[in-house]
């Protein structure tokens, strides 16, 4: 796991399958977003709520 402060997921500590990932690694595979689960493009972001479409994570949303 990453022991730093930044608030993004390695895609390593994706597929490790300890922590809290698991769901996120999910999506990242299926290509879907964490929070409205639409199919996404190649404009997606990482971040401590999940993998995330340019739109939701402009909602800055709490999943």
């Amino acid at each position: 796991m990453n022991n730093g402060v930044a608030r993004t997921a390695l895609v390593s500590d994706l597929f490790a399958g300890d922590g809290p990932y698991q769901a996120v690694a999910d999506d990242f595979v299926v290509q879907r977003c964490s929070f409205c689960t639409g199919i996404v493009d190649s404009d997606v972001r990482f971040n401590e709520q999940g993998y995330l479409c340019t739109p939701c994570l402009s909602l800055e949303v709490t999943v």
